[in-house]
């Protein structure tokens, strides 16, 4: 709202300190604005900074005042009348220039831009966002702390932000320009639950205290509308970083522009492009939409966000605003090809809750990936909060991430994805499908149970289904899919042909296996999946009965098998068989 037009307008007493401190030594001055105070000297507000001790080292914080024409020259309080626009000088004075000394400004009023400039080498600082800093190399620091309200025309901006949050679980953040109570930020509403990431102990904690630039997990059992002073940040801001996943937030009232942040290490600085060619963070900003993770291309205000990063570093959020983008809904294109293709795997529970991150879990190949994390994997995102599924590829070798949400590894003859299905779901049914055109062609894909130990080849079925765990905590279900080329198959054994009355039955198998249908003589070769043979049979007549057993008599262990089949004429028949113990 705006307030109008008055030759000044009040927003309260306030006062603010300025505190100078060393390794040994802290002191404090205090600037503000009082209603019945004057610009020059008050003697029930304003105070004389008494004298330095003279025979051992000193830090000093003052504001110097000659023009009062006063015995006195330097302060230590300097309370002003309600203004607007306000410049307040103060000096910092030590014994040694080899004295490091730490400036931080505690208590800053609401309404006000609030810079800090270094009249000797120009240097400035918003302190909003640089609540403090360090200085050195001096023995007199002179500065300049302008104060000045948020104000259009001849109007002064006494401006409110708002914004309604649903009921249940939302991702936020809170455009505040300084530290606010959250108390006070939620003063009215009578059942909420806020809470922040502690990123050493990887777990969350109340958050009694909302910082700008800080995510929440917000619980409402209701919606309701939040109010906070509008407190305009004028600079960039820098979010410290560190290995792994962070909760970030929008700390501007609009939405910065994305393509300008900076990612600062060790003192130096790229571009996010940079950035992550350089392996220090990974261009993953994931916002929660309805339960569930979605890749966004922007920040905005009054929400939070997931974003990945492998070292410890800084995010620069750049004070400029940028058009608004719309959200990342579709996937990059996919070409299916034996050397780059990929498969979608798509997970719902209870015909409702779906993992919907990056629009599906992904596995596949790529002639430029490498086996670990590289730009073509999409790390897993942190879990969501409330009712959930989600499905990730394990990776426990991974040093920072080990869940991938794309799990894209390079070509061999043989690969394998393990991944995982999650869930606080109880007694569900649980679905896995894929999309069978995105399936490669010579490749046969066999995804396993590991749980169960059951197995089908994907481009034969539609999908996979079972009931997650009956009980009120998480349920992880353990799966694999390997994916094996035709051509090593064919290179050891020929091209397949075709038996057109051949039946294997059962199968999956628990006891034996029956081979039937054979016209004139056959061979049986059956081979784990990675190609070693497990079972040789030559000169088989009409049928063979196989009790699951190897070559010195041993019982196989459960899993996927490929069998080979050929006759005198030079057909062959390649396939899989099951056997479940």
């Amino acid at each position: 709202m705006v307030s109008q037009p008055q030759e000044v307008v009040q927003s309260g007493d306030w006062e603010m300190q300025v505190i100078a401190q060393s390794e040994q030594i802290t002191s404090t001055a205090v600037l503000g604005m009082y209603s019945g105070a004057s610009d020059g000297f008050d003697s029930w507000f304003d105070e004389p900074l008494p004298p330095a001790p003279a025979d051992k080292a000193c830090l000093q914080v003052y504001f110097p005042h000659q023009d009062w024409g006063m015995i006195f020259e330097n302060f230590s309080r300097d309370i002003r009348e309600y203004s607007i626009d306000a410049n307040f000088s103060f000096q910092v004075k030590t014994s040694s220039s080899d004295t490091a000394v730490t400036l931080s400004f505690p208590g800053l009023p609401n309404g006000y831009n609030i810079t800090v400039k270094d009249m000797d080498d120009n240097r400035s600082w918003d302190i909003r966002t640089t609540d403090k800093f360090n200085i050195s190399g001096r023995t007199i620091y002179r500065f300049e702390l302008s104060v000045k309200a948020c104000s259009v025309g001849n109007a002064v901006l006494d401006k409110e932000l708002s914004h309604t949050f649903g009921q249940g679980w939302s991702l936020i953040s809170i455009p505040v320009g300084s530290n606010q109570q959250t108390s006070n930020i939620f003063k009215g509403i009578n059942t909420y639950y806020l809470y922040d990431y502690n990123h050493d102990k990887q777990g969350y904690g109340e958050a009694a205290t909302i910082i700008g630039g800080n995510a929440y997990w917000l619980g409402m059992l209701g919606t309701a509308t939040i109010t906070v002073e509008d407190n305009p940040i004028a600079s960039d801001i820098s979010l410290p970083l560190k290995p792994g996943w962070n909760m970030i937030g929008c700390p501007f009232n609009f939405t910065p522009d994305w393509s300008m942040v900076m990612v600062r290490k060790d003192g130096v600085s790229k571009g996010l492009k940079d950035a992550v060619a350089a392996g220090w963070v990974m261009n993953m900003l994931y916002q929660y939409v309805k339960g569930s993770y979605q890749l966004a291309d922007r920040m905005e205000a009054w929400y939070g966000y997931w974003f990945a990063s492998l070292v410890d570093c800084e995010l620069i959020i750049p004070a400029t605003s940028a058009a608004s983008q719309t959200m990342l809904q579709t996937a990059p294109s996919q070409v299916v090809n034996n050397e780059n293709w990929s498969v979608n795997l798509h997970v719902l529970a209870d015909n409702y809750y779906e993992d919907k991150t990056n629009l599906a879990p992904r596995f596949g190949v790529n002639s430029n990936a490498c086996p670990g994390l590289d730009m073509v994997d999409r790390p897993e995102p942190p879990e969501p909060q409330g009712k959930f599924i989600t499905l990730y590829f394990t990776h426990p070798d991974e040093k920072v991430f080990d869940r991938f949400d794309w799990d894209i590894k390079p070509l061999a003859d043989s690969i394998l994805w393990e991944f995982e299905v999650k869930t606080n779901l109880s007694a569900k049914g649980v679905a896995i499908t894929w999309d069978k055109e995105q399936l490669p062609k010579g490749c046969a894909l066999i995804l396993t149970d590991k749980d169960t130990q059951t197995s089908m080849v994907m481009d034969r079925e539609n999908g996979y289904s079972y009931t997650s765990r009956a009980d009120s905590g998480l349920s992880v279900r353990h799966f694999m899919v390997r994916a094996i080329r035709q051509e090593s198959i064919e290179t050891q054994f020929g091209k397949a042909g075709d038996f057109s009355y051949l039946k294997i039955w059962p199968n999956p198998a628990k006891s034996s296996m029956t081979f039937e249908g054979f016209a004139g003589k056959a061979n049986l070769k059956i081979l784990t999946l990675v190609g070693e043979l497990v079972k040789d049979v030559s000169g088989i007549l009409a049928e063979y009965q196989w009790k699951l057993d190897n070559n010195d008599g041993d019982l196989v262990a459960s899993g996927l098998y490929f069998y080979i089949i050929s006759d005198e004429l030079g057909n062959k028949r390649v396939g899989t068989v099951a056997v479940i113990r």
